[in-house]
C-alpha cells in the first residue's frame, strides 16, 4: 500500500482527537461560563504555544545541561590550579 494505510490512520486519529479536544473544551467553557468562541481561541492558543515551549525547554535541557557541568568542573579545577601556581610564586 506504500504508506497510504499509515496516512489514513493518521488522518482518522487527528479527526478523533480533534473531536475529543473540542468536546473537552466545550465542557470546560460551559462549566466556567465562557462562550464557545473564547474557549476555542484559548484552546487553539494553548495548542500552538505549548508544543513550542516544550521543544524550547527540551532543547535547553538537552542542549545546555550536559555541557554545563563539564564547563563548571573545568573552571573549578582551573581555579585550584591557578591558586596553587600563585602560592608557589610567593
Amino acid at each position: 500500500m506504500g504508506g497510504w494505510l499509515c496516512f489514513t490512520i493518521s488522518i482518522i486519529w487527528i479527526g478523533v482527537l480533534t473531536a475529543v479536544i473540542g468536546d473537552v473544551a466545550s465542557a470546560f467553557g460551559c462549566s466556567v461560563g465562557l462562550k464557545d468562541s473564547v474557549t476555542a481561541i484559548a484552546f487553539v492558543a494553548l495548542g500552538t504555544s505549548v508544543p513550542g515551549r516544550t521543544s524550547n525547554l527540551l532543547s535547553h535541557i538537552f542542549g545546555l545541561f550536559p555541557p554545563l557541568p563539564l564547563f563548571l568542573l573545568f573552571w573549578w579545577i582551573q581555579r585550584f590550579k591557578f591558586k596553587s601556581y600563585n602560592q608557589n610564586q610567593k
